[in-house]
């Protein structure tokens, strides 16, 4: 039940800062933070309690880089392409497939 309202707060954080990026009156906007605040609140403490336990675990550690590389041509978006050369996949590409799997198992 935890791990279910813990993807429901994630996906209602996304739906009130949609909303508020859309209210102009005052009362409107302070009723979209205040939401906000609370279902934030409610999400880091499933996620403290889900870790605490041991049924959460943590996504794969990724050491900060020592070099900066840039992408310079537009081989770096082949991946779909099967006889392309491959190439070790980004943080945003591993963290939406970690969050797919987290996800999909609940």
């Amino acid at each position: 039940d935890i791990m279910f309202l813990r993807v429901i707060k994630e996906i209602s954080m996304g739906m009130y800062t949609l909303s508020l990026g859309k209210a102009y009156r005052e009362d409107v906007v302070k009723f979209y933070q205040d939401l906000t605040k609370i279902t934030q609140e409610c999400y880091d403490s499933c996620t403290q309690y889900l870790l605490k336990k041991g049924i959460l675990s943590r996504p794969p550690y990724i050491p900060m880089p020592t070099t900066v590389e840039f992408v310079s041509d537009r081989k770096y978006l082949s991946g779909l392409n099967v006889f392309a050369d491959k190439r070790v996949l980004n943080t945003m590409e591993l963290a939406q497939i970690y969050h797919g799997v987290e996800t999909n198992i609940v």
